[in-house]
């Protein structure tokens, strides 16, 4: 959602907010993780001073140094061991996902690690010449310096973009279930899942940007209007919502949010994860979509924040007033204010306590899937019990990518990952998808971060949770340590 140095899903606009969040810096700054341990809190003894930028994604978190080495921590399995990993030389761009990190270089070579089955081995796929890289909950997506592009990771989750033309390419990004692609001609295209973005169901053209969450994705035309298209009941159905005059857009793991030019904005998607506002949302600067709530900021300074209400959509005993950027991940959202302090609520495992670092003289904030980081305005700033962190990171979010009315490619040799039973969705230019019986996915991360500016401009969100959708043959991939 936006170009400083932390990354965040995300996380974009061309964007997705769910899985990772990157925010690059101006100066070299000293970083506090915290959050769930064993996810991406807990930096061991890496050293985290004179960073250039972080990305936390939904169980790993990557460092890059100002001096170009990177280094990365978290759960091994999930993007937290790099140790086969070159990242000692040239590190220009950082960027973890849900269970996959990736790191490019300056002489445009890539390097990608995590668990396989979530985008960590890009197979045969050549690695060189690239541009950006995206990766979401499921897969990951490559865009070369030709405007080519290439994608892998889950085939049936975005993995699998071989019957999809991915030439002339502006921007790429990857959602929980799909990723989309906007040529420079501005039409776009979507692949994955078809029920959850993978097919948009319509012709993809004069596309702004584009933003992909956890369950669905929403689009921005050059003349101001929107259409989104998805799971139904998780933002893909916004025919009852007036999406004209729009300046940004961001979906996060269950729900969209849209800003219009006059400042109003709109929340639509699941009710009880970030759907419904509550409120009438007037004089809003920005907004930001995590994987089970929203927050968003007025130009007064105040802010407000809505979805589940133990992963971060009730901050009502946090002072949200004088407020300077807003950043929601998977299970907390953070806040820093213009006198430079910062605060943290949600789930006290996912970063919502903050209680034991020293978020004063902040220059920089965001969450990922588990964890939140702060940088410092001075180097040397981290408490004497504050992990340490070191070097070592993962590559950079590309933007978010545009969907288009592709239908969703799906291998045959592999088993498709959408139960019989459940319903397809089609969502028209109207946005009026079928009346089809709602899916109510578990929590699982999405997110794609993005260049265009999203509806929150402060932060990337990390991605949604869901439910485990891995064929009965292929090796589980979910520790049974992993919170929930």
């Amino acid at each position: 959602m936006e170009s400083s140095n932390i990354h965040n899903l995300g996380e974009v606009n061309m964007s997705s907010t769910e899985y990772n969040f990157h925010r690059a810096l101006t100066v070299s700054n000293s970083a506090v993780v915290w959050g769930n341990t064993k996810y991406g809190n807990d930096p061991g003894t890496n050293d985290l001073t004179n960073i250039a930028d972080i990305s936390c994604g939904g169980s790993a978190c990557v460092a890059r140094y100002v001096n170009g080495t990177a280094v990365a921590w978290g759960n091994n399995n999930y993007g937290g061991d790099a140790s086969s990993i070159d990242l000692t030389t040239d590190i220009v761009d950082i960027s973890c996902g849900y269970r996959a990190c990736v790191a490019r270089r300056d002489d445009g070579t890539a390097a990608v690690w995590g668990n396989q089955y979530f985008g960590g081995d890009p197979g045969t796929n050549d690695l060189t010449n690239i541009a950006d890289i995206s990766c979401g909950r499921w897969a990951c997506v490559a865009r070369r310096d030709d405007g080519t592009a290439v994608a892998w990771g889950n085939i049936d989750r975005g993995g699998n973009a071989l019957d999809v033309d991915l030439t002339n390419i502006a921007d790429i990004s990857c959602g929980g279930n799909a990723c989309v692609a906007r040529r420079n001609d501005r039409t776009a295209v979507a692949w994955g899942d078809d029920i959850r973005g993978g097919n948009a169901g319509i012709v993809l053209e004069n596309i702004a940007d584009i933003s992909c969450g956890g369950f669905a994705c929403v689009a921005r035309y050059v003349n101001g209007t929107a259409v989104a298209w998805g799971h139904i009941a998780e933002g893909g159905d916004a025919s009852d919502v007036d999406l004209t005059n729009i300046a940004d857009i961001s979906c996060g793991g269950r729900a969209c949010v849209a800003r219009r030019n006059d400042r109003t904005a709109v929340a639509w998607g699941d009710s009880t994860d970030g759907g419904n506002a509550g409120i009438v949302l007037e004089d809003i600067a920005d907004i930001s979509c995590g994987r089970h709530a929203c927050v968003a900021r007025r130009n007064d300074g105040t802010a407000v924040a809505w979805g589940n209400i133990a992963e971060g959509g009730d901050a009502s005993n946090v002072d949200l007033t004088n407020i300077a950027d807003i950043s929601c991940g998977g299970k907390a959202c953070v806040a820093r204010r213009n006198d430079r302090t910062a605060v943290a609520w949600g789930n006290n495992n996912g970063g919502g306590d903050a209680s034991n670092v020293d978020l004063t003289n902040i220059a920089d904030i965001s969450c990922g899937g588990n964890a939140c980081v702060a940088l410092y305005d001075e180097p040397s700033v981290l408490q004497s019990d504050a992990p340490s962190v070191s070097p070592s990171l993962s590559v950079t979010p590309s933007e978010s990518v545009l969907p288009s009315d592709e239908p969703s490619v799906l291998p045959s040799d592999e088993p498709s990952v959408l139960p019989s039973d459940e319903p397809s969705v089609s969502p028209s230019l109207s946005v009026t998808p079928s009346d089809t019986p709602s899916v109510s996915p578990s929590d699982e991360p999405s997110v794609l971060p993005s260049d265009k500016p999203s509806v929150s401009p402060s932060l990337s969100v990390t991605p949604s949770e869901e439910p485990s959708v891995l064929p009965s043959d292929e090796p589980s991939v979910l520790p049974s340590d992993e919170p929930s």
